[in-house]
């Protein structure tokens, strides 16, 4: 254990002993930390409970959590010596430390809120709105995080006058992609967004399964089962209750459709809405390694309650059933149903519903974003690269996108979009200066210099009419550079020249030809751009 830190965390009247991550022992008076907070107040007030509240975990390694420092016992907890250090000290009557950097603050503003420590909260919540002119975006995404709403719109009031709503701080990673939508549309409108900025936020947008990493709490011998069932109830036993000792019947809980009505069935999954499903242990057993772990050792007939909705139920267990795999599921049905699949390990519940998202890579522009979330969510970087592109020529920042801010996803994936978005419009706007030609190719630059003779150059009347057109537009796109009216705006002057080759049909066939290359060259830009993808996230196989 590291050395104790200074007074008056080593006072010998300290009735208590916190441990920090980093292992530094903090002694301290629980009169002091209960009058400071009602959640240690609560704490000590009851006996040592086998799992400490949240936010304090249990000794791990060689210490038990019963283990004594002179005498008193360890509290372990989840922050570093740097945090508790200043978040004690603000509970103490004494100066109060220095809180300067906006990490700092974040992180002890944080530990604050946890622990319901009063003053530590009005303190660092008033020193993060110290920050907002020096670091709008920052105190933003910090505010979000913690669900400050007065923080997180003062903050957002200032990145809208500083215009820094597309600069990357790293606490974007950490806020869900509905907090940065609707600031974008603050910023983009200057128009409320409504309701909270926070609103839509998830339990943990770094949580997703798309990460690498894990938390060893989610874990159990089961293969995680313990962390994925609300309860699970013993075997269901005939009811011992005769008509005459019962007033009324129960009502009927609804069940699932075919094939999961039955009532002799051996499990029944009961779901958040109260719908059970009867499926034989067989299935369970063939479909999800996870399921079968809640199940296994339960004498039949038995129900357990899992976490998902009834609708989502319904898919997975139907792509392993032998009836009818679902069909016409939307794209929000199966994000829900590809996180249950993934987190209960069903193969082929996954395969079918990754297939069914691929499905919608030629869906309309309109529902692009919300597939590049959703591909986004389950590591599918194929699928994101093809749905980010049909959002090339959007405007994703003056709307709101309610189905998207659904989608468990950090808002740094829309900040790599927006920036990837904007790279290939960079590259493909670097061809319209009507004095830069070293882009055309060599099979094209004779071509054009053999086109007319009026406007003695190297290219033809008709080319810097033409560049000039798309130039107007904000992004030029494949689609756009062919259209009638372009083309037709080209050829308009050529009267001026009196460009005879130009104003017969072999010149506007020409044009039309290469305004094809600008196409096909508008293509090949974009796609030499690559689209960012986090270092930590598993990218699946599309």
């Amino acid at each position: 254990m590291s050395s104790p830190p200074a007074h008056p965390f080593i006072d010998p009247s300290a009735d208590v002993v916190f441990i920090s991550s980093d292992r530094v022992a903090f002694k301290l008076h629980r009169v002091i930390l209960s009058l400071a907070s009602d959640f240690f107040k609560d704490m000590f007030a009851l006996p040592q409970p086998d799992h400490p509240p949240s936010g304090v975990q249990a000794q791990t390694d060689n210490t038990s959590t019963d283990a004594k420092l002179d005498g008193l016992s360890e509290i372990s907890m989840t922050e570093p010596s740097q945090v508790l250090d200043t978040l004690f000290r603000l509970c103490y009557p004494l100066d109060d430390p220095p809180l300067e950097t906006i990490d700092h603050v974040g992180a002890v503003l944080e530990a604050a809120l946890k622990y319901e420590l009063r003053k530590a909260i009005q303190m660092t919540s008033r020193r993060l709105r110290e920050l907002i002119p020096s670091a709008p975006l920052r105190v933003y995404a910090i505010a979000c995080k913690l669900s400050l709403e007065d923080e997180a719109r003062a903050a957002a009031v200032v990145v809208r006058e500083k215009n820094v709503q597309h600069e990357y701080v790293e606490e974007l990673e950490d806020i869900p992609i509905g907090a940065y939508l609707r600031l974008l549309y603050f910023c983009e409108t200057g128009r409320d967004p409504g309701g909270l900025f926070f609103s839509h936020r998830s339990s943990s947008p770094r949580s997703s399964t798309t990460k690498k990493k894990k938390s060893k709490s989610s874990k159990s011998a089961a293969g995680g089962a313990d962390s994925l069932a609300t309860s699970v109830s013993v075997p269901l036993p005939p009811s011992s209750l005769s008509e005459a000792t019962t007033p009324s019947p129960p009502p009927t809980p609804p069940r699932g459709a075919y094939p999961f009505d039955r009532i002799d069935c051996e499990v029944e999954f009961e779901t958040s809405d109260g719908v059970r499903f009867g499926v034989s242990k067989d299935m369970v057993s063939l479909s999800s390694p996870v399921l079968y772990a809640l199940i296994r050792d339960l004498p039949v007939p038995a129900r357990v309650t899992i976490p998902e909705s009834s609708k989502v139920t319904d898919i997975i267990l139907r792509i392993c059933s032998p009836v009818e795999s679902p069909s016409g599921v939307k794209t929000l049905d199966l994000d829900s149903a590809l996180a249950a699949a993934t987190k209960y390990k069903m193969p082929k519940a996954i395969q079918f519903l990754r297939r069914a998202l691929l499905a919608r890579a030629d869906t309309d522009a309109a529902t692009s974003l919300l597939l590049y979330a959703v591909a986004c969510r389950h590591g599918m970087h194929d699928l994101a690269l093809v749905a980010a592109k049909r959002t090339f020529r959007m405007e994703l920042t003056s709307s709101l996108y309610p189905k998207v801010e659904a989608i468990d996803i950090s808002a740094g994936y829309l900040y790599r979009l927006l920036e990837y978005r904007r790279r290939c419009r960079d590259a493909v706007r670097a061809i319209l200066d009507v004095n830069k030609t070293d882009w055309i190719d060599r099979g094209w630059q004779p071509r054009l210099a053999t086109c007319c003779l009026s406007t003695r150059s190297a290219l033809p009347c008709w080319y810097g009419r033409y560049i000039e057109k798309m130039a107007g537009e904000d992004w030029p796109g494949p689609a756009s550079v062919v259209k009638q009216e372009v083309l037709q705006a080209a050829l308009v002057n050529l009267s001026w020249y009196n460009c005879s080759y130009c104003l017969r049909e072999n010149g506007a066939i020409l044009l039309y030809q290469f305004g094809q290359y600008v196409a096909e060259t508008i293509l090949k830009l974009e796609d030499q751009v690559a689209l960012e993808w986090p270092p930590e996230v598993v990218v699946g196989k599309d």
